[in-house]
């Protein structure tokens, strides 16, 4: 991200937090769908995307800052920019209409 701000670069970040550890039924099923989603918008955008997933429940510091710093505070969840966060997706479309 910081490399996109110094390089002035006018790709989009897309981070992707998500549990890890012991996911319920319930998250494994979203992030499984958020990742094929991710999947497809990064084949079909490649050079307007960087993905970036990351685990955000291993406790590393500095996942842990960057959760702290952008408010996650439910997994799985999309950041898109640094700004936009999204918890529910139904369509591929709900992502990328931040991406225009």
């Amino acid at each position: 991200m910081k490399i996109k701000q110094k390089c002035n670069s006018d790709y989009h970040t897309i981070v992707y937090f998500y549990k890890y550890n012991n996911p319920s039924v319930e998250q494994e099923s979203k992030q499984r769908f958020f990742s094929n989603l991710l999947g497809n918008i990064k084949t079909t955008q490649q050079d307007n995307v960087m993905l970036i997933p990351i685990a955000a429940d291993n406790n590393i510091p500095s996942v842990n800052l960057l959760i702290e710093k952008y408010g996650i505070n439910e997994l799985p969840m999309i950041l898109i920019d640094e700004e936009i966060k999204i918890t529910d997706v139904k369509i591929i479309d709900d992502v990328e209409k931040y991406l225009d």
